[in-house]
């Protein structure tokens, strides 16, 4: 959810693990809103989802000295990732290319018993979340649960 309102929540179940937070807190790239235009995925403005900052974030979250802020574009955000573990993962950045990467490097670090949730999957304004899970599904054989939530959810778990 926007500005920090998910990451809120799990930083307070959570307080021993590390959140971490990747975000580009500068809206949308260029080249993945080019993308998805181009496929006729998604229609998204340039300029939404700016109004937000690493520090704002920052200021609404209960145990912010277990956060990790990888500000900047993902993957390239994860260098130095490679060999962490993960117990729970939200995606939740709307356009295809983001959501495939997303998928590649994490659920191959999920652990046993872990969990990916996906907003947007059946969110007609975001066509490219469905058609990147279902790629990333094929390549790492992996099956999505609906949640019936507001935003189209899917969560995917690790045997």
């Amino acid at each position: 959810m926007y500005r920090g309102a998910f990451a809120k929540y799990i930083n307070a179940e959570f307080p021993d693990k590390t959140c971490y937070l990747f975000d580009t807190f500068q809206g949308f790239p260029e080249s993945d809103l080019a993308a998805d235009k181009k496929s006729n995925f998604s229609n998204p403005g340039t300029g939404e989802f700016t109004d937000t900052s690493a520090e704002a974030v920052r200021g609404i979250l209960p145990n912010p000295g277990k956060c990790s802020f990888r500000e900047g574009y993902f993957p390239d955000t994860a260098k130095g990732l490679e060999a962490e573990d993960f117990c729970f993962v939200s995606i939740d950045t709307d356009l295809y290319a983001s959501v495939y990467a997303a998928l590649g490097f994490f659920y191959r670090r999920l652990v046993s018993g872990g969990y990916i949730m996906v907003h947007d999957y059946d969110n007609p304004d975001y066509l490219g979340v469905r058609e990147a899970v279902l790629k990333a599904a094929d390549e790492e054989h992996f099956a999505c649960i609906p949640v019936p939530d507001g935003g189209g959810s899917i969560v995917i778990g690790k045997p």
